[in-house]
């Protein structure tokens, strides 16, 4: 099979798959070839339902998972292949993250999720991606339904998810400067639903993409949350830089969104579409 050619400009005379200088250059027949050989990579084959129960069952989630709620483990259509609960996973900024970006009021928003939902229909888990082996991070992100993290490189794992899923990407807020260099002026303002990612995978990739920017946190609460107007306008990666503090009427609103979303999605398909 031939993976790639020299004279493409997605492969450096190395033989190394790079970013090309026109994202869109990237294509979906490129990134389903990469996601079917990660995937079908023998030394990379896991046992996905442990690796689900590892991650989702209630004792795992610590208390998102609604711990002992709805029934036990056994019984649990969460820790199954194919099934309609919503699993939800959140990738937490772990060791290597030099302390930028950090979502301050994650757990506050995890919560108002939890109580809103079953947890036998939405099983929220907390993970730090670094504790996985690489194959384990591909399988998990095969079988999550909603991926939620900062903007940054852990969104890269969207691009094994099944079709027709959701990332939801938590951003710092927006100075006005940079607001009012933007064509939609609600942005930063309400979630907004695009098919477009923020990273150089774009629209290669069947995914909605949910925009969350946070808003200033109560006084006394530590952190880089405030961007000044010649930050934004200076540097497009100003966001990397400052940490995050959930609006969380638009983090409840944005799951109202995507709950209603993919329960029409496995209404019509009984289950979703395993990988």
């Amino acid at each position: 099979v031939k993976l790639a050619s020299l004279d493409t400009n997605n492969c450096h005379s190395a033989g190394i798959w790079g970013n090309p200088a026109v994202t869109d250059a990237f294509t979906k027949t490129g990134f389903d070839l990469l996601a079917d050989i990660a995937r079908a990579l023998p030394p990379w084959q896991v046992n996905r339902e442990e690796l689900i129960r590892r991650v989702w069952s209630r004792q795992a989630s610590q208390g998102f998972g609604g711990e002992g709620r709805d029934g036990t483990d056994e019984v649990d259509a969460c820790l199954k292949l194919a099934t309609d609960c919503i699993r939800v996973l959140v990738v937490t900024r772990g060791t290597y993250a030099a302390k930028k970006r950090s979502v301050v009021s994650l757990e506050e928003a995890l919560r108002h999720v939890q109580l809103a939902y079953p947890d036998s229909e939405v099983r929220i888990a907390v993970v730090e991606m670094e504790k996985f082996t690489l194959a384990e991070e591909v399988a998990l992100a095969s079988v999550t339904d909603v991926l939620v993290g900062a903007v940054g490189s852990a969104m890269w794992w969207a691009i094994f998810m099944p079709e027709g899923a959701c990332v939801v990407w938590l951003i710092s807020q927006l100075s006005e400067v940079r607001r009012s260099l933007l064509d939609e002026p609600s942005i930063g303002l309400v979630p907004l639903w695009r098919k477009r990612a923020m990273l150089e995978y774009g629209t290669t990739r069947n995914l909605w993409h949910i925009y969350l920017y946070g808003q200033n946190p109560p006084k006394g609460v530590q952190g880089k949350f405030e961007a000044d107007g010649e930050e934004d306008v200076e540097s497009l990666f100003g966001v990397l830089e400052r940490d995050v503090y959930i609006d969380i009427k638009q983090f409840v609103d944005a799951f109202s969104g995507i709950v209603k979303y993919l329960r029409r999605r496995y209404s019509t398909n009984a289950t979703r579409s395993t990988i």
